[in-house]
């Protein structure tokens, strides 16, 4: 007899038990079918909280570390050797050749010419 608003277990779940047969699956599922309907929103709230509390910590860290001159999050993309090809790529441009051609000879990405074109020219002198 089924009672009208509440869950029944799951019907395997007690023989099987009875016969001394384990699974993983069938255990989940009569935990499953025996909870409280309001068992999935309460949990989802306490995950919610704990992974505000785990941004919380983190950007605190984050500001400690950039307080005492750390640098934080992802690090800068150029490598050195693409770095010293900024004056190349500028006089190469100057002569008229086209990004594609500098790209080949280079043998960097277009990409990568058209990145170190914008940045000015004398910054490859003070590095």
């Amino acid at each position: 007899m089924a009672l009208a608003g509440k869950r029944q277990p799951f019907p395997l779940a007690p023989p099987l038990r009875q016969e001394r047969i384990g699974s993983c699956k069938l255990n989940r599922r009569a935990q499953r079918a025996t909870r409280p309907p309001s068992y999935g929103r309460r949990h989802a709230a306490c995950v919610r909280t704990t992974r505000d509390l785990i941004r919380e910590r983190v950007k605190s860290g984050m500001a400690a570390a950039k307080a005492k001159g750390k640098h934080c999050g992802r690090p800068e993309g150029r490598s050195f050797r693409t770095k010293s090809k900024i004056g190349p790529v500028h006089a190469y441009r100057a002569d008229g050749m086209s990004i594609r051609s500098i790209a080949k000879y280079l043998r960097i990405s277009t990409a990568t010419v058209q990145q170190l074109l914008k940045e000015p020219p004398a910054s490859s002198a003070a590095e």
